[in-house]
């Protein structure tokens, strides 16, 4: 006599297999690494330029300095780390899986975002209305003269 308990069990109870998971866990991070990560690494590309190109010893003194260095480094390290803890969730069920790979990706944009302001607020070299360069020692302190999305666009 077959068992009949293994038939009986319906079929969401089945762990996927991860190569299931990958279908859709590949094309995320695709679109994250596309729309997110290289803008930001590219914007992290020319904000270090710019600052080895106006160096100053000054800028070792610079509180504003650690700070922009800082979330330069996390500007590129915390979505990857968001995106690889998203894998913890492959055994959780479908709803929670959702649930958790939506929060990651809502913070994933929410940090960046938020990590350019304060990068912005934080450029430690600034120039004044005669185009004096100073050094900003606090962060927002004196305010940028120039516009936030001039500056995450360039020109």
């Amino acid at each position: 006599m077959p068992d009949q308990s293994k038939s009986s069990r319906p079929a969401i109870d089945k762990p996927e297999s991860v190569g299931i998971q990958l279908l859709w866990y590949t094309p995320l991070c695709f679109v994250v690494v596309a729309l997110i990560l290289v803008p930001i690494g590219l914007l992290a590309f020319e904000n270090v330029r710019s600052l080895f190109r106006h160096f100053t010893w000054g800028l070792l003194v610079s509180p504003s300095f650690y700070l922009f260095a800082g979330l330069t480094i996390a500007s590129i390290y915390l979505p990857i780390a968001l995106l690889i803890s998203i894998i913890g969730s492959f055994t959780a069920s479908l709803s929670q899986r959702f649930l958790y790979s939506l929060r990651a990706l809502a913070l994933i944009v929410g940090l960046s975002v938020m990590i350019q302001v304060v990068l912005w607020g934080s450029y430690p070299l600034g120039y004044d209305a005669n185009g004096t360069q100073h050094l900003r020692l606090i962060p927002f302190l004196p305010w940028p003269h120039i516009p936030f999305l001039k500056w995450i666009w360039g020109n």
